[in-house]
């Protein structure tokens, strides 16, 4: 069994944001958020019955990220590859394990963020969240890390649908920053999905590849 499937879409901000100009990309500039809008609708309400719905099934009983971290099946490594990191001076630096995550590129790492940005004080644990979409876009996932024992698990993102099941994701999956019990990820279409934490499912591997 996996601890994989849901982070519960929470809503919708699209926008596009304007190019900087030189001078104002030396500078660093706050971002100018008037390129964004919110998206008006019922998309939380209704997610959020469809989720209240899938989880009074006994299979779908939700987790959280302690119970993800506790049924880790992958290690990391210390660092392997030539970065501008210097390995002695930031040792929470790490490989993804060898094999699939690390050498052949089934699905490619983009965003990292970690419970120093999800709390004020880090937490009582140091946890890393990174994004990853896979190469033909049809689905992204989140890693969730101990960054004491570089042990971690693979979550796929998922959204209820309408006739009472769920679906992967689609997309590129880009940055993503941790706060509190949401985790916000920038997908495709400069879309910025939420996610509750609260909402993470164990699902059954058997017939696919897993996580």
């Amino acid at each position: 069994m996996r601890i994989s499937r849901l982070l519960l879409t929470a809503a919708l901000l699209i926008g596009v944001l304007p190019a900087p100009s030189a001078q104002a990309a030396a500078a660093f500039p706050r971002i100018d958020a008037t390129g964004f809008q919110l998206v008006s609708g019922d998309t939380f309400t209704t997610y959020g019955e469809r989720v209240a719905q899938l989880e009074t099934k006994p299979q779908l009983a939700p987790v959280g990220v302690t119970e993800v971290l506790a049924a880790s099946n992958r290690t990391g490594r210390a660092l392997c590859h030539p970065t501008y990191l210097n390995a002695a001076l930031n040792p929470q630096g790490f490989c993804w394990q060898d094999g699939e995550d690390d050498d052949e590129n089934v699905w490619i790492p983009q965003g990292v963020s970690g419970s120093g940005d999800a709390q004020p004080a880090g937490g009582a644990r140091r946890v890393a969240v990174a994004s990853w979409h896979n190469t033909d876009d049809t689905a992204i996932r989140v890693s969730f890390l101990d960054l004491v024992t570089n042990k971690y698990r693979h979550v796929l993102l998922v959204e209820p649908t309408a006739d009472g099941d769920f679906q992967a994701i689609a997309g590129h999956g880009h940055g993503l920053f941790w706060s509190g019990n949401l985790l916000v990820v920038a997908t495709s279409g400069s879309v910025l999905r939420v996610f509750d934490l609260r909402h993470i499912w164990r699902t059954d591997t058997s017939t696919d590849s897993g996580h």
